[in-house]
């Protein structure tokens, strides 16, 4: 079943740490890219500078001695010879030869100081100064661009890309809850739980199937549903005339179990529906599973969890629940410390009406968890389908 998020999970994921930990991931990445960049433009300029300078001296002396001999003979024409060959060169922009009153003997070139220097050389000999040789050199043909170039910004946006990729998943792959290993007999006893999680897996349709194939089927469904008790914080209980009991206790500092009774549900829901397309197991029909996802106080005893209230509630939402969706109390619900992290939608039914736990104005229907979180449980069913059936049954009893 497809369904979309309410317009509050929309909300509280727009307000979760974990986008404010991306954002600002990239940005930092941004900034110090963009730190890096101009510190190589400011390199490249103070480079260049000194290159420009180097150059525009050494073209003006130059200019300037072989102007000597023919500035006081007023060869003019061997003067433009010199200029011409000079403003030749892609790094020069005009040269130049003038009088002492600063009248122009010889020039070529163009007349501009837009992006250039200007160097100037007196011409004299024996101390007497007859004019002056001028030199206007091109700052983009001497050196490199103080511009970084097209590949320092390259790189700059995919920094930026990669902080959020790595942000975002090392999240998920780092703060997410994992599937815990099952803990001993021992312990559960002694276990500080503040409440437990139940999840009734109706077999909706089981009265379709003739008893031979019925029995069948049960005994596939239960080893799927084992290898989920054996690898998340569940116990498997048998109901009969509906289906089992996912049950999971909860202890007080644990303060995501709700995100772990989910996922325990989802993965079951996955592997039972996979039963369909098994044509050893598959009984001519399409099975259909149902789960109710609710909480109540902690019961000592199997006895106790059938007779309880929270049990009936947790059949009402499983008989309510869309084929293959857990529908989740609202109670349930609100113990997800990041619902987001789930895909969801409201549901509201008359025969809520009968819900004695909890609220009776509707249930959460869950689907599947968020694409972003979907390695979470990925890897829960990698293990699932690691684990051969009945190699690591769980007992269904206390």
């Amino acid at each position: 079943m497809d369904v979309k998020p309410t317009g509050e999970t929309i909300a509280r994921a727009l307000r979760e740490p974990r986008g404010y930990a991306i954002a600002i991931a990239v940005l930092a990445s941004l900034a110090t890219s963009l730190l890096i960049g101009l510190a190589i433009a400011w390199q490249n300029a103070r480079a260049r500078e000194a290159q420009v300078e180097q150059f525009g001296r050494a073209t003006v002396k130059q200019l300037a001695s072989l102007s000597v001999e023919p500035l006081i003979a007023l060869d003019k024409i061997h003067l433009g010879v010199l200029v011409t060959r000079l403003a030749d060169l892609d790094a020069v922009r005009l040269a130049a030869v003038l009088t002492l009153d600063d009248r122009v003997v010889a020039t070529a070139g163009t007349e501009s100081l837009e992006g250039a220097h200007e160097f100037t050389e007196p011409i004299g000999i024996e101390g007497e100064i007859a004019g002056y040789a001028r030199v206007v050199v091109e700052d983009d043909a001497i050196g490199r661009s103080f511009s970084p170039g097209f590949a320092v910004w390259l790189m700059v946006a995919l920094a930026g890309l990669m902080a959020g990729f790595v942000a975002n998943y090392s999240h998920i792959y780092l703060f997410e809850p994992r599937p815990v290993e099952p803990i001993d007999e021992a312990d559960e006893a002694t276990a500080e739980a503040a409440l437990q999680f139940l999840t009734v897996v109706n077999f909706f349709n089981q009265n379709r199937i003739n008893a031979t194939q019925r029995a069948e089927v049960l005994r596939h469904a239960r080893d799927r549903l084992e290898r989920v008790a054996s690898a998340t914080r569940n116990r498997l209980l048998d109901l009969p005339g509906t289906g089992w009991i996912l049950q999971s206790q909860a202890k007080a500092s644990d303060g995501d179990a709700g995100f772990d009774a989910f996922c325990a549900a989802l993965a079951a829901a996955e592997l039972l529906d996979e039963l369909n397309a098994d044509a050893t197991h598959n009984p001519g029909i399409e099975l259909v599973f149902r789960f109710g996802l609710h909480t109540s106080e902690v019961l000592a005893s199997m006895d106790d969890i059938r007779k309880s209230d929270a049990l009936q509630d947790a059949l009402v939402l499983s008989a309510v629940a869309p084929d293959g969706s857990v529908a989740a109390s609202a109670e349930a619900f609100e113990r997800l410390l990041r619902p987001e992290r789930l895909i969801v939608d409201e549901l509201s039914n008359a025969v809520l009406q009968s819900l004695s736990t909890d609220r009776r104005d509707g249930c959460v229907i869950v689907s599947t968890i968020a694409d972003a979180y979907r390695p979470v449980l990925d890897r829960l069913l990698d293990q699932l389908h690691g684990v051969q059936a009945g190699t690591t049954s769980r007992p269904s009893t206390f």
